[in-house]
């Protein structure tokens, strides 16, 4: 398709020697040209031009007014601007109302004029994608449920998606602009720094910590963040994304359990003796519904390297940072993460195919990765990694006994296999497979 390039300008002779220089270096260009601007500017509001090329001097109208009243609503076209020798300073006026470029009359040529359209052109071009993909990344976050955040280094949000205004209480335009001592109750702003601190000073890793504060509505609430920073063209950090879980109903449910011993007092997740009694309900409310379940089974990998390199107090940091990042990473109340014993846990998956197993152990291993975990006595990774079984139960007479032996199988495979990897295996199935990662 061949481009439009529209002149104005109030000299015949100039535009005629413009359109020379335009139509020697490009004769497949479709020119217009207007010596009224006013006239120009009701014409190029109707009909789109490719690029335009504006004098300064016009009896009524200069250039700069021109400018500013076309990109009242046209942000799009690119200008360049002619000026005479001597009007630099209005040249770099003409860039900031909004001219793509500025020619010195005296030194206008056919290479440089055409080059410099084709310039305008091509950055007009990509203007126009990285707005419609702006605008496609603004409607994905603002139909993710989840609330979503993000932030310059210097603690001032830049976007928000609608489920972290109602997250707040405020809209965007409220948000945006502002710091959290401005949308926040101290205490909770002064929490929020700090941890942002905390994670501008350590670029690269994840942050994830558990938060209760009370709601626009005076609701006490629980939530989970999840931080990491992002960097600019250059590799420089630039700021912080976040995500926002509301935990509330598990905090709920988890203080109900106390007093009822569910709970490993070390790790903090429920213990042998919940996971004795829950599986078996879950897969008798599974068979009803007619639904599968799924167990992961879960290993640190080399722990007792680790106990022999740190001690036995650092060996319960880590348990305990191992069982946290596993409930962390489970994004369903209904599923459940439990210390099996030991350096072993267990996840429960109601209603959960092989494949949706899989991707919830990746997701596992993934997030242990992250947590950064030093391990220099593993031989595997330098950072403390996980080898998982899965098995599936899905017919009714399945057992929890036959489903937790096949689980174990599949993590004495993983392990067989080199480790910080994950192997899956149905109840009914005697032959070892990989699942597929979905």
């Amino acid at each position: 398709m061949n481009n439009i390039i529209a002149i104005v300008d109030d000299c015949e002779d100039d535009i005629f020697a413009i359109k020379k220089m335009i139509l020697k270096q490009n004769s497949d260009y479709k020119i217009v040209d207007f010596t009224d601007p006013e006239d120009a500017l009701v014409k190029l509001r109707q009909d789109k031009v490719d690029c335009i090329i504006l004098d300064y001097y016009f009896p009524l109208m200069n250039g700069l007014e021109f400018i500013k009243e076309f990109r009242s609503y046209n942000d799009d076209t690119p200008i360049i601007f002619l000026t005479g020798q001597g009007n630099e300073n209005v040249a770099a006026e003409s860039i900031q109302a909004g001219a793509f470029h500025y020619i010195i009359k005296s030194e206008i040529s056919g290479e440089s004029l055409h080059n410099c359209i084709l310039k305008g052109i091509l950055k007009s071009d990509l203007d126009r994608k990285e707005r419609s993909y702006n605008e496609f990344i603004k409607t994905m976050t603002n139909i993710i449920p989840v609330p979503l955040f993000y932030k310059d280094k210097n603690g001032i949000y830049l976007g928000c998606n609608k489920a972290f205004e109602e997250f707040i209480g405020l809209n965007k335009d409220e948000i945006i602009g502002k710091t959290v001592y401005d949308i926040s109750e101290k205490n909770d702003a002064e929490t929020y720094a700090n941890r942002d601190r905390q994670l501008l000073d350590n670029p690269g890793t994840t942050q994830t910590y558990e938060h209760e504060y009370v709601n626009p509505n005076n609701m006490r609430k629980y939530v989970i963040f999840k931080k990491v920073t992002y960097r600019d063209s250059l590799g420089n950090v630039s700021g912080i994304i976040g995500i926002v879980n509301d935990i509330t109903e598990i905090k709920e449910r988890e203080t109900e359990l106390t007093s009822k011993t569910y709970y490993d007092s070390l790790t903090g997740i429920f213990n042998r003796r919940y996971f004795d009694e829950y599986v078996e309900i879950e897969w008798k409310k599974c068979k009803r519904k007619n639904e599968p379940l799924c167990l992961i089974m879960l290993d640190i990998d080399f722990f007792k390297n680790y106990n022999d390199t740190y001690g036995h107090q650092e060996g319960d940091n880590c348990l305990h940072n191992v069982a946290q990042e596993i409930k962390l990473s489970l994004l369903r109340p209904s599923d459940i993460a439990v210390r099996y014993g030991g350096e072993e846990f267990v996840v429960i998956l109601p209603n959960t195919k092989l494949n949706g197993a899989y991707r919830v152990a990746e997701r596992i291993r993934q997030n242990i990765i992250n947590r950064g975990i030093k391990h220099v006595a593993s031989a595997v990774s330098d950072v403390v990694t996980l080898s998982q079984g899965i098995a599936e139960m899905s017919d009714i007479n399945d057992t929890v006994d036959k489903c937790l032996r096949n689980a174990d199988q599949s993590l004495y495979e993983a392990k067989k296999n080199g480790r910080n990897t994950i192997r899956c295996l149905s109840v009914y199935d005697n032959n070892q497979e990989e699942g597929e990662e979905g």
